[in-house]
Parts: C-alpha cells; sequence; structure tokens
C-alpha cells in the first residue's frame, strides 16, 4: 500500500480552532492515544496557517489532542498535518462537514453544525443536506432539536430518553415540551416514538394558539371543545385533532404573510426551527452594526429582506430588515471595526512628528505615503438589478456599435474576432439584413455573395455594420462593458430612470435608491406618504417630480464597471 508522505508539524505550534464538536468522551480518546502510541496518527489534520507562524486546527481536533495525550506537548512531539491557506469562512463550514461527514457526534453537536451549515448555505436545505450527505428528512429531522429546551436536550444526552422522542418534543412550544417531557419521564415504561408521536398530536393543537382564522373550527367534528362551542368565542379552549388540515391552515397563513412582504423586501423566508443561523438583523449601530452607510447600502442587497416565524413560540411574527447572508454581515462587522479602529489609532504629538520629520529628510511617511481612499460600501444587487442592467447594457453596446463610425466598428469586429470569433451571431446578423433583401434561410454560399454584390455600396455598409453588434447576445457581460469603457460610452447618453427598471425592485430598494439620488430629499414631506403606500404609487410618485431633472441621474447599481 502507497502511503502519501504530510509535513509534521510541532503540536505546541497549533491552537485549537472553531470545533463543532463540543464533548470528546474521555474512554474514546483514551482508545485513539494508545492506537496512536502503537502505529502513530494515520490520517494528518488539516490545519491553516495564521499569524505569528502558528496553525489552527481545521479538522482533525481528537487526534491532536489524542497526540498530546499520548507523548506530551512537548516542541519534539510533532504530528502529521495538511496545511490550506482558508479565509474564517471557508474554516468553518471545513470544519463542520469534516465533523459531521467523517466523525460520529451527537445528535445534538449534528443538529448544530447542521445549522451552521445551513447558514452558509444561505437557508438552502437541499444544498446542505447535499453537503452533509443526508436526506433532506434527516436534516429536517436533527435541526428541529436545535428548538429544544434544555431539559430536553439533557434527558438525550444522558439517555432517558431516545432521539425520536427529543425530536418530538423539540417542535412543540417551550411550556409544553417541560410538561410533555416531565409526563413521558414518569412513565414507567417508556412509550414508543410511534405512540408518544400519536399523544402529543391529541394535546398539541391548540386552537387558543392557532393564527389562523377559525371560523370553519366552529362545528368541525374534530373540534374537541365542539360540544360547548355555542360560540365561536369559545373555540379557544378546544384543541384540534385533525392535524394535516391545522397545519395546512397554519402554513397557508404563513405563506399570506409573507406574500404581503414581497413588494417591500428582496428576500422574504418563513423560518423554521434549525434555520437559527440564516438570518440576522441588519443593524448601523451597537457592536453588531456594519456602519450607517454600508447599512444604507445593504437595503438594496440581494440579500437583504424580512422573516416569517414558524417557530412555535413565536409563530405568525414578522422580523423586518433582516439580512441573510450572514458571513457577509460578519465580514462588514469586522470591516467597520477595523476602521473605527484604525481612526481611533493615537496621533504623533507635533514634537514626535517634527524629530521624525528630521530623521526622513525632511519628509514623513505619511506624506510619502499615497493617500488611501476610505473603502466604499458595497452590496450585492438583487438578480431582478442584475437581469434587468444585463438587457441595457448589451441593447446599448448593439446600438452604440451599429451606429459607431466606419473605422470604430471595424476595430470592434476585429477584436472581437481576435478574441472569439464565434460569439458573432449568424442568426441575429441575418435577422438585422433581412430588410436589405439578404436571405438568411439561403444555405448556397455564392448565391448569398451574389445577393452582397448586387448591394450598393450604403447597403453592404448597413449590413456590415451590424456583424460586430451580433456578438452582442453571446458575449460575456464582463467584455460588452469592456468595450463601451473603451468606447468611452455614458450610460447617461442612452438611458434614464424609468417606470420598468423601478417596476423591478421591492420598495426598500427603491428607498435606497431615492435616498442615493437624491430624490427623498426633494419629496420632502411627501415622500413617508409615498412610501408607506402601495409600490405602484410609490413609483409614480417617484417618477412624477414636477420640474425635476431625470436626465442623468443614474443609480449606481446601474452604471456598469470601470476598467
Amino acid at each position: 500500500m502507497q502511503t502519501t508522505q504530510h509535513p509534521r508539524i510541532p503540536v505546541n505550534l497549533i491552537d485549537r480552532g472553531n470545533n463543532p464538536r463540543k464533548h470528546f468522551d474521555e474512554a474514546h480518546l483514551n482508545d485513539l492515544a494508545n492506537s496512536i502510541k502503537q502505529v502513530g496518527v494515520l490520517q494528518p489534520i488539516l490545519v491553516r496557517p495564521t499569524d505569528n507562524g502558528r496553525f489552527q486546527i481545521v479538522a482533525g481536533e481528537r487526534r491532536y489532542r489524542a497526540t498530546i495525550l499520548a507523548f506530551g506537548n512537548d516542541e519534539s512531539i510533532s504530528i502529521p498535518a495538511m496545511v490550506q491557506t482558508m479565509s474564517d469562512e471557508e474554516a468553518d463550514r471545513a470544519a463542520l462537514t469534516e465533523n459531521v461527514v467523517r466523525e460520529k457526534m451527537s445528535a445534538l453537536d449534528e443538529a448544530e453544525s447542521a445549522a451552521r451549515i445551513l447558514g452558509s448555505c444561505k437557508g438552502d436545505r437541499d444544498e446542505a443536506a447535499r453537503m452533509l450527505g443526508w436526506n433532506r428528512t434527516t436534516l429536517d429531522r436533527r435541526l428541529s432539536l436545535m428548538y429544544a429546551i434544555p431539559s430536553v436536550r439533557d434527558a438525550l444526552r444522558n439517555d432517558d430518553i431516545t432521539l425520536g422522542h427529543a425530536e418530538l418534543l423539540a417542535v412543540l412550544r417551550k411550556e409544553s415540551q417541560e410538561v410533555a417531557l416531565s409526563m413521558l419521564l414518569k412513565q414507567e415504561k417508556r412509550p414508543s416514538v410511534a405512540a408518544f408521536k400519536d399523544m402529543l398530536e391529541r394535546m398539541a393543537l391548540s386552537l387558543e394558539s392557532a393564527i389562523f382564522v377559525k371560523e370553519d373550527c366552529q362545528n368541525c367534528q374534530f373540534n374537541t371543545g365542539n360540544q360547548q362551542a355555542l360560540f365561536a368565542e369559545t373555540l379557544t379552549t378546544g384543541n384540534c385533532t385533525n392535524k394535516p388540515c391545522y397545519d395546512q391552515k397554519t402554513d397557508a397563513h404563513l405563506e399570506a404573510l409573507a406574500q404581503s412582504l414581497r413588494d417591500d423586501y428582496q428576500v422574504v423566508r418563513i423560518i423554521r426551527p434549525g434555520d437559527n443561523f440564516t438570518i440576522i438583523p441588519l443593524r448601523a449601530d451597537g457592536p453588531k452594526g456594519v456602519g450607517t452607510e454600508q447599512a444604507q447600502a445593504c437595503r438594496s442587497c440581494q440579500n437583504f429582506g424580512a422573516a416569517v416565524s414558524a417557530v412555535p413560540d413565536k409563530l405568525g411574527q414578522v422580523y423586518k430588515d433582516q439580512c441573510s447572508d450572514t458571513a457577509c454581515n460578519v465580514r462588514m462587522v469586522a470591516a467597520r471595526i477595523k476602521a473605527e479602529t484604525v481612526q481611533s489609532a493615537p496621533q504623533q504629538t507635533p514634537t514626535e512628528t517634527a524629530a521624525k520629520t528630521k530623521e526622513q529628510g525632511g519628509q514623513t511617511e505619511a506624506a510619502k505615503a499615497p493617500k488611501k481612499a476610505a473603502p466604499e460600501s458595497s452590496v450585492e444587487p438583487s438578480n431582478a438589478v442584475k437581469t434587468y442592467r444585463e438587457e441595457v447594457w448589451r441593447a446599448i453596446f448593439k446600438r452604440v456599435v451599429q451606429r459607431a463610425d466606419t473605422v470604430t466598428n471595424r476595430s470592434v469586429l476585429l477584436a472581437i474576432v481576435l478574441h472569439r470569433p464565434s460569439v458573432l451571431s449568424s442568426r441575429n446578423l441575418s435577422e438585422e439584413t433581412a430588410a436589405l433583401g439578404l436571405k438568411h434561410t439561403e444555405t448556397n454560399v455564392g448565391k448569398l455573395l451574389a445577393d452582397c454584390l448586387s448591394l450598393e455600396n450604403a447597403q453592404l455598409s448597413a449590413a456590415l455594420s451590424h456583424v460586430a453588434a451580433s456578438a452582442s447576445a453571446d458575449l460575456e457581460i464582463q467584455h460588452i462593458t469592456g468595450i463601451l469603457n473603451t468606447l468611452e460610452v455614458k450610460i447617461e447618453q442612452h438611458w434614464q430612470l424609468n417606470a420598468q427598471f423601478l417596476g423591478r425592485l421591492t420598495k426598500n430598494e427603491i428607498d435606497t435608491l431615492c435616498t442615493e439620488l437624491g430624490i427623498k430629499t426633494v419629496l420632502d414631506g411627501q415622500y413617508a406618504k409615498l412610501l408607506a403606500g402601495k409600490k405602484d404609487d410609490f413609483v409614480k410618485g417617484v417618477l412624477e417630480i414636477k420640474d425635476f431633472e431625470y436626465i442623468g441621474l443614474i443609480p449606481k447599481a446601474m452604471k456598469w464597471p470601470k476598467g
């Protein structure tokens, strides 16, 4: 058997990372240490380099701990390791996946890890299940444990209840979990998971806590309080024994709440137990704030949105102004803290500055160094914006190239041919030149040539002007904007704010745009009323400001990148 050699790193240069495994079984760790004494570490750990020549564990902390247990933490003791440069986000994801997929963890640790992986997948449960090598049912069941109260977790950890019991308890309201757990533990013989499920379903579906309209429940045979329900008000004392109907009505109500938010927000999610790490409130200030300017910019990001809670104790509650890219939010907070730290760094006194200037021949290091511009706020535009602006940019490219002078047109054509001639579309070209009598259905090149030779010079020039423009549909967008930059084309010469564009945006995106372009200030007192109203009226109000100059008013999201 061929073995792959990996570098060995002294254990005293290795630091523990953000390990999702919270519990290390002492007996198993001792067994592994004894094995390592006999045969060594057969599988290298995964580390990433950190500052000062040290390394941080990404995966393999059990092997690291067992090595120290076997041989100590002396500088002469080393361990085989794979070294890989990773960002914090990449390291966390690798650690989570490694622990869940390769090294057996407790169900509770698996639940925590699965929830974090789900967060890194922006709430996409199918993608998270694929990464973990689980089916969707397993993922959903593990994630449900994230809502288990501490006493349920302790009972599972101590083997007082089974995993199946814990999963059933975790989907109840928290006070109901405590009652049901107490009832379960008091029974001399634990009921089967199926029997316990049936018991919970009969007691759990309270009509008092139902969020849907209960008119249909008044005379329903599945309403346990129906015998006393002479009036609708008394329904609150009953339970529903038809779980599929109860769940369907609840889900329909949650979806209706979500739908009512979709004109306002780019992302609207129904948050269920286990979705803990998929959203985070967008804050400008405080320890978790991204900064005032960045927070304003984030409101137009594709990941900005709202959430509707499907968590039992908060069923139907709406949470606005949420970020659904938690990793990006963490980076933005770190960037804001770093910028504030630099700004608040102590400055040199005039005496110190003068002395240093003299030492450096009359010029300070600060004067020598180029001035750094403050970092601009950044966002990822919504898919609606990206799709629309690409359509506009391609249309502008086509129009500009077709109308360019002969030298420019042929220069563009030559550049495209040298880059990749396959992006020139005969179909697009044929459609453009059909009016000149050139039949795009003609398969005989000789006949096509005869038709071309019959054209007058003006017609031939007109036909040739379409050749470079035929690439507008298939040339990559970065090359489209690169050509527009080289030709010094300005978007304001070809586009202005319009209803088609604004109609694709959410109200939050329009609000951010109005702040950026100064429209909010111009509308003054009328603005709050427009923002609170219907989206169509908001768009109309923004575009019909009397004596307002719209030409040249271009939002950042519509400008093509420079360079």
